[in-house]
């Protein structure tokens, strides 16, 4: 209800939507159900503003607050990843603490309905978190210029979660021409079902 008020009044640009959205949500800011999303929003919110650096450190503060959260280094790993391309690298290991803290804290379900921030990527079951974050993780290593280290997190990915198209995706991003096995998987992206990933995948060079 609320968080879909503010997103709605982030994507149409109206501040007074926004802030009486905001209001609202201050009295769920230390639910850990929901302080991850509340906190994000706040931060794209500061974007729209124009307010950079007051919007990394409020991710930032979020993941001091509450560092047991896998979804706020997630949060902060992506915000890294999308506002600071030079912090590719803390990024991915954001990424990394997050995919830790989701494996550690499989058995705990506090955290309600999982809502993937990379679009496409379908509830996977529990482990959802810990699939994002290795996304997440690759794709900033690639970023960061760190190619071999993005490939292992990515060959991670396809022997953890053969079933998901971004997990070849990122093998195929890393995967050097000459790669025997470059074109299979090339092939096995196009035909993944997955509109935009097949798109790139077939202009991928």
């Amino acid at each position: 209800g609320i968080l879909a008020l503010c997103v709605l009044g982030i994507q149409s640009s109206d501040l007074g939507l926004i802030d009486a959205a905001l209001a609202e949500m201050t009295a769920h800011a230390n639910d850990p159900r929901y302080a991850h999303d509340i906190v994000y929003l706040q931060a794209s919110v500061l974007l729209l503003k124009g307010d950079m650096k007051g919007a990394r450190r409020l991710m930032l503060k979020s993941v001091h607050r509450m560092p047991w959260s896998a979804p706020h280094w997630r949060d902060l790993a992506v915000f890294l990843l999308v506002n600071s391309r030079e912090e590719a690298a803390q990024a991915a290991v954001c990424a990394r603490k997050s995919g830790y803290l989701a494996q550690t804290q499989a058995n705990r379900n506090n955290n309600g309905r999982y809502i993937s921030k990379i679009k496409g990527l379908n509830d996977s079951g529990s482990d959802l978190s810990l699939a994002e974050s290795l996304v997440i993780e690759s794709l900033a290593l690639l970023v960061a210029g760190d190619k071999a280290g993005s490939k292992r997190t990515a060959s991670r990915l396809c022997f953890l979660y053969p079933y998901l198209s971004h997990s070849w995706a990122l093998l195929l991003a890393t995967g050097d021409d000459g790669c025997k096995w470059r074109s299979k998987v090339q092939e096995h992206v196009q035909s993944c079902g997955d509109k935009l990933l097949s798109s790139w995948a077939g202009n991928h060079p």
